[in-house]
């Protein structure tokens, strides 16, 4: 079965609200915008966006991108923490 792809914005939510427990409205509020706006910025997840959203959580930029064909976001099983961006095994 063929996983699904992942878009960038969903990326971006999956990486907020499931690994980090982030209330995106919550995080709205903090960035001083409301939900509307910044859900529309999720939706276009420019670099700008993401340093924003890197400056108010302090989640890596990176962490919140798609890994490139052929690598894989690492997540350290005992500790949950980001490791990086790894290559897979071929």
């Amino acid at each position: 079965m063929a996983r699904k792809q992942i878009s960038e914005n969903d990326r971006i939510r999956q990486v907020l609200v499931n690994k980090y427990n982030i209330k995106l409205t919550d995080l709205a509020t903090k960035m001083g915008i409301s939900y509307p706006v910044f859900s529309k910025k999720l939706n276009v997840g420019t670099l700008t966006t993401l340093k924003e959203i890197e400056k108010y959580t302090g989640i890596s930029v990176i962490e919140m991108q798609n890994a490139p064909a052929g690598f894989f976001h690492y997540y350290d099983p005992d500790t949950g923490e980001w490791g990086g961006i790894w290559k897979k095994n071929s």
